[in-house]
């Protein structure tokens, strides 16, 4: 449902027009209403994906969406949509793809995790790569959003081909997906070794151990400093000793995590667990 009214700015007051107080308010009906977990975002991220529902439902303020909230499931949905974090895309940064792929064994088996894996395409990136090598593995990918958990399920992407052809350091990454009606399906024995779970990243040790290889990448950066110990706690816990963690590219490791590491590549953010 969409407010109109006369307003030449669209129906946008400025952004700060009921200050910290209006926005407060739209957190408090979030964790009471929706999801209680949210203050694990950063609030600077918030504000800018409440703002962003604000413009586009032509609310005048910060009290006006409130009562749109209440009002309206669809933009109950939406905003929860804008807050979860679903950027990726297949094999996205391929020089951490490439050192990886390095870093692999040549042979055996492993088990994976792709932590807030989105729609999915970091888990099947990582089941690519390893079938390229001849390495299998049983890949786990963990997010929060249930939707994001049902989109990957499904193994569809709304993605061209030579997103593929360009990946160099797998033979033939094209060989691995199907092209449908204008979008990549995933090929169903890749999808047998991927499975996906909904699940909160701050509590994944406690559900999942005994991996061998952890991704939690670009995951961190929209995290409030002081909920990232608890990520790390977690990732560690469900790592092996000797297994790897791959962070994202503009993140890193804390100064208490420093010593239960060695530094595999600092630049790509990879990291082996003592």
């Amino acid at each position: 449902m969409t407010r109109t009214n006369d307003r030449k700015d669209g129906g946008r007051r400025d952004g700060k027009q009921n200050g910290d107080d209006g926005f407060e308010q739209v957190l408090n009906y979030v964790r009471d209403e929706m999801e209680p977990h949210i203050d694990g975002y950063t609030r600077s991220y918030l504000r800018r994906r409440v703002d962003s529902r604000i413009r586009r439902a032509d609310c005048e303020g910060y009290e006006d969406y409130v009562e749109l909230l209440r009002d309206d499931a669809d933009e109950r949905r939406d905003l929860m949509d804008a807050f979860w974090i679903n950027v990726t895309r297949f094999f996205r940064n391929p020089d951490v793809w490439e050192r990886l792929y390095e870093t692999l064994p040549d042979e055996g088996s492993l088990r994976a995790a792709s932590v807030g894996c989105a729609d999915g395409s970091e888990a099947y990136s990582l089941a690519v790569l390893c079938a390229s090598k001849g390495v299998d593995v049983s890949v786990t990918g963990i997010d929060a959003d249930p939707r994001a958990v049902e989109v990957a399920r499904e193994g569809t992407y709304d993605a061209d081909i030579d997103e593929l052809e360009t990946v160099s350091f797998v033979d033939d990454a094209t060989e691995y997906v199907v092209e449908k009606d204008d979008c990549l399906e995933v090929d169903r024995e890749i999808r047998r070794n991927v499975d996906f779970v909904q699940g909160n990243a701050m509590d994944v040790s406690n559900l999942f151990r005994g991996y061998d290889l952890v991704l939690c990448r670009n995951l961190l950066i929209y995290v409030r400093a002081d909920r990232r110990e608890p990520i790390f706690e977690g990732v560690t816990g469900m790592l092996d000793d000797g297994g790897l963690l791959v962070l994202g590219k503009t993140e890193s490791l804390p100064s208490d995590y420093r010593q239960k590491y060695t530094t595999v590549d600092g630049r790509l953010r990879i990291y082996r667990k003592k």
